[in-house]
């Protein structure tokens, strides 16, 4: 007879270790509102089948019981890895909002943290503690452009909630098209700027239409108040780009990784793609802040930059609602604090009381959706009964 250890308590050990990942993920998936993590379960399920069905061989094949046993052992060994790794992966993601990749998280370890914040003291100011604010003339520049997309309506689209130093606007779009236009339009007041730059991060289409939009459009945009002409050519130095729809809803599809060179080609390496779930946009959104300092052409000041986040959410199809009030509740509050930033959340397609939460975080809210045309016209109706 086999030994027991080598055959059923294998079996009982890796059952045992897949209701505890069902329990797990169950939990993470229901209660922490987070279900799309439960994707990277599937493949410790399926080591833990193949490690139970050579345990279960090893019980029928007699004269090759040992050496189905212990590949039925190291299938068992591998899982137990990938599951504490799985684990650590989660706390991650849930108690740190990021999601920095294997290596990023090695360095999140207790102690390792530590180690290398201690390591690296700062003897004096650093970039990320020395910006420079944004200039009057640049915040009058944003505020005369989206005073265009105002109406005379009853119901105003447009309000400024803080007029001496607005950080953050909440826009509410109809289509893509819309969100082309106004953002580009940002985008120049910033790009035609000496020094300034841009983070665009997209997560309900690919990248490349914005960009393709804003290169088409930039002899156009791309002009200071006393007429010069920026080349794009320049001006594109100070662009990032993040890639959120790729990794998200691209799937298999072979054109985005072909559009992806497309981006490169237009605005150089300065394309950044994100890791799944909010915690890997927020994760590529400071990468995205790191690449910006390794290129600052004065290094240890911070120049202004504007950050646009388009259609975060979308990514409530694949996590939750909840995951997206996390990630709202975090970033707009935090890159106002950190100064010299103009954050922009652009939404198409948003319900109402997501939009309420958004907008009630900006400083600058302009709401042009359908929702907003069917007050305007309400109200035009009861003044007009009311005359």
């Amino acid at each position: 007879m086999i030994p027991e250890p080598a055959s059923w308590s294998l079996l009982t050990a890796t059952a045992a270790l897949m209701a505890f990942l069902i329990g797990l993920y169950t939990l993470v998936g229901r209660d922490r509102k987070s279900p799309y993590l439960i994707n990277s379960v599937f493949k410790v399920f399926v080591i833990c089948l193949v490690g139970a069905a050579f345990d279960i061989l090893a019980t029928i094949f007699m004269p090759w019981r040992w050496g189905l046993a212990f590949i039925g052992a190291c299938c068992l060994f591998i899982a137990i890895v990938l599951t504490c790794w799985r684990v650590w992966a989660i706390y991650v993601r849930l108690a740190k909002f990021v999601d920095p990749g294997w290596a990023g998280r090695v360095k999140l370890l207790p102690g390792v943290r530590q180690l290398r914040e201690w390591l690296k003291r700062p003897s004096g100011p650093t970039y990320e503690h020395n910006p420079v604010l944004l200039a009057e003339e640049v915040q009058a520049q944003i505020r005369d452009v989206l005073a265009g997309y105002n109406d005379d309506t009853s119901v105003p689209s447009l309000e400024f909630r803080e007029h001496s130093d607005p950080r953050s606007l909440a826009l509410s779009l109809r289509h893509h098209g819309q969100a082309n236009e106004l953002l580009s339009r940002l985008v120049a007041i910033f790009l035609i700027q000496d020094r300034y730059t841009v983070q665009y991060m997209t997560a309900s289409r690919h990248p490349i239409e914005f960009v393709d939009h804003l290169r088409k459009a930039w002899p156009t945009i791309g002009v200071k108040a006393d007429g010069t002409k920026v080349q794009w050519e320049a001006a594109r130095s100070g662009l990032v780009v993040v890639d959120g729809y790729t990794p998200h809803f691209g799937f298999t599809d072979s054109i985005n990784k072909a559009k992806n060179g497309a981006v490169v080609d237009q605005i150089g390496s300065r394309l950044i793609s994100s890791a799944e779930t909010y915690a890997g946009m927020h994760s590529a959104s400071a990468a995205a802040f790191k690449l910006i300092k390794r290129d600052a052409a004065q290094p240890g000041v911070r120049q202004p930059t504007l950050v646009i986040y388009e259609d975060m959410f979308a990514l409530a199809d694949l996590e939750s609602v909840e995951q997206y009030r996390v990630f709202v509740r975090h970033v707009l509050p935090s890159e106002r604090l950190w100064d010299s930033m103009f954050t922009v959340f652009a939404e198409t397609a948003q319900p109402a009381t997501e939009w309420k939460l958004l907008s009630s975080y900006a400083d600058i809210t302009l709401d042009l959706s359908e929702k907003q045309q069917d007050r305007a016209k309400d109200g035009a109706k009861q003044a007009e009964v009311k005359r």
